[in-house]
């Protein structure tokens, strides 16, 4: 008996009922947002090396800026070359850098990536040096200068989970058996290979299929090594249940010792290494 669980291509824990898919990959609700800003992502995303940006941030961490106004550009912009290079503009911020005048169907001179009209092309067209401030005592500038607050040291990051198998880090899919967390290609049976899904047994820590395990009981009859039901102390075999006590048990005797009736959509109680249900509980 065993479970297999999805998990949040973002967090990477376990998805519930309620879920996203985008991608081919499965988020929660909650989980489902911007990789920069964690904003909402219902109005549509884009997807860049496995992680997804709102499209205001994707243009501004993507996106080349524009040489005048440093914003993102988008599909419409224009190229200024100055020998090898090419300076990007959006079509609006082709003016002179002195007087605004739109230079877009105008002579223009360009010394770099600054553009000036015909008439500003002279003296004035290189903008001024900003000035530079005047010297002040070491003093002076010991007290302006505001104190440095202590950085925060980082979040130590959880460690993922490890499939008890291949020892290699859990993905979107897991099988819970036994105690312990799987791969689903490596829960097989640990002597032919062979699928579990219509049930194992456990021996040793190990899963096997229940015609290796009986092959191995055969061999090792004389021992006594085989694994006893909790319940009627015969040995395991075919579909069995696991609880947290380590306990095993046949499919048929995980039952209700008051009534009989099984767990399998009803909680359980243990009372002096028995079973009840809630009904039945002393």
């Amino acid at each position: 008996w065993y479970q297999r669980r999805v998990r949040c291509a973002r967090c990477q824990k376990s998805l519930g009922a309620s879920s996203i898919q985008a991608l081919d990959q499965s988020y929660h609700r909650a989980c489902f947002t911007c990789f920069k800003c964690s904003g909402s992502l219902d109005d549509g995303f884009i997807d860049h090396e496995d992680e997804l940006y709102c499209e205001n941030c994707y243009e501004s961490i993507f996106s080349r800026p524009c040489t005048r106004c440093k914003q993102p550009l988008k599909s419409a912009f224009v190229n200024v070359p100055d020998g090898d290079k090419l300076y990007p503009f959006h079509p609006t911020c082709i003016t002179c850098e002195v007087c605004s005048t739109s230079l877009l169907d105008a002579d223009f001179e360009q010394k770099g990536s600054h553009l000036f009209c015909l008439t500003h092309a002279k003296a004035e067209a290189k903008p001024q040096e900003p000035k530079k401030p005047e010297p002040q005592p070491a003093a002076a500038l010991a007290k302006d200068k505001p104190k440095e607050e202590p950085k925060a040291k980082p979040k130590p990051q959880k460690e993922p989970d490890l499939c008890w198998g291949c020892k290699k880090p859990l993905k979107n899919e897991e099988v819970k058996a036994m105690g312990h967390l799987w791969h689903p290609d490596c829960f097989v049976c640990t002597k032919c290979k062979g699928s579990l899904d219509d049930g194992f047994v456990r021996r040793d820590e190990l899963p096997y299929c229940e015609p290796c395990i009986e092959k191995l009981n055969a061999a090792n009859k004389k021992q006594g090594s085989t694994e006893d039901c909790a319940a009627c102390g015969k040995p395991l075999s075919g579909k069995t249940v696991e609880i947290e006590d380590d306990e095993i048990y046949h499919k048929a005797c995980f039952v209700c010792v008051g009534c009989g009736n099984n767990f399998d959509d009803t909680d359980f109680f243990s009372h002096n290494g028995k079973l009840y249900c809630e009904e039945c509980h002393p």
